[in-house]
């Protein structure tokens, strides 16, 4: 239980307008909670604001609506939208998007940032990550993921679009990236990566292939001579013209990719596969792919193809007058 100022009540109610079925109107909103201080800001400009006040720890909270990338982010603070896709089913008219690339730094060569995370955000351009440690990304949309640092380590990307590339010019300590949609290729291609791709759909196109990894349950659709690097672990995938070469391979099926989507044919073209969001991408015929860990195969196994997000809920609201300040008990669900 919590007692706070009026004006901290007064901007509790915006939040919960803000966040609850759908904004009312077309004004983007960001909430900076840092303890028990909050605080609301407004306009394009809102969230590169609210970080600006933050302390690393702090929570940023976006309704819908546009917003300027606060560009480089160099404290570990969780930013929340409310998700990458309009949802009219749970009341999102628009999803939360941020325009422009962000850029995920050290404050300083020795100290790197860790454990924070991104949720349900349209990102309009890429994620760039530098000497970062259990990073996660959750229900965002981005254009490309790239690792231009030396310490990357434990980032974890979860039910995620990324439009094009996942590259980098240094080795990369623990990516695992689970039940998402790649649109292009892995090209960050080193001996002693540790990179997972668990339950996802990569394509690849104009003549290149995946880099080292290991791959489980995943779907893979090879055009104009792609292939897997040499040493990847291919387990439980399906296959449509792709070489799996000098690979560790297992349970693997190869198809011409026309009968794997219950809703059309597997998308391609000569860049890439682009992302549909009115597909849902589910087996035409699951139980014809099941892996040897008892998990459907694709994207709709494993977490499954989840975009919705959750959204924080005030409960329990007590409200009691002391001469003129007004004390205000409450308990509140986080995501």
């Amino acid at each position: 239980m919590k007692k706070v100022t009026l004006f901290a009540i007064i901007q509790m109610a915006m939040l919960c307008s803000v966040l609850g079925v759908k904004a009312q109107n077309d004004v983007a909103m960001a909430i900076l909670q840092t303890g028990d201080d909050v605080k609301v800001f407004n306009g394009v400009d809102a969230l590169k604001n609210a970080y600006n006040e933050a302390d690393a720890g702090s929570t940023i909270t976006l309704s819908e609506g546009l917003f300027n990338s606060p560009g480089n982010i160099k404290k570990a603070v969780n930013i929340y939208g409310v998700g990458f896709e309009g949802d009219a089913q749970n009341g999102v008219n628009q999803p939360t998007t941020v325009n422009g690339a962000i850029n995920f730094l050290t404050g300083s060569d020795e100290q790197s940032l860790e454990k924070f995370k991104i949720e349900g955000i349209h990102i309009k351009g890429a994620v760039n990550i530098k000497q970062t440690k259990e990073f996660f990304i959750n229900k965002c949309r981005f254009e490309n993921l790239v690792f231009n640092g030396e310490n990357v380590q434990s980032i974890t990307i979860k039910q995620c679009v990324i439009e094009k590339h996942i590259e980098g010019s240094y080795e990369i300590q623990g990516l695992d990236v689970e039940n998402s949609y790649i649109g292009m290729r892995f090209l960050a291609n080193h001996a002693n990566n540790h990179v997972l791709f668990n339950h996802c759909i990569l394509p690849t196109g104009a003549e290149g292939g995946h880099a080292k990894a290991t791959y489980t349950n995943c779907i893979f659709n090879g055009l104009y001579r792609a292939g897997i690097a040499a040493n990847s672990v291919v387990k439980n995938c399906i296959l449509k013209d792709i070489g799996v070469g000098d690979c560790m391979t297992e349970n693997n099926w190869t198809t011409n990719g026309q009968d794997i989507f219950e809703d059309g044919d597997y998308p391609s073209n000569y860049y890439g596969c682009y992302y549909d969001a009115n597909r849902t991408y589910k087996l035409k015929n699951p139980e014809n792919y099941v892996g040897t860990d008892g998990t459907e195969v694709g994207i709709c196994g494993g977490l499954g193809w989840k975009k919705a997000v959750t959204t924080p809920v005030v409960k329990n609201l007590q409200l009691t007058v002391d001469g003129k300040t007004l004390n205000v008990n409450y308990e509140t669900e986080t995501r």
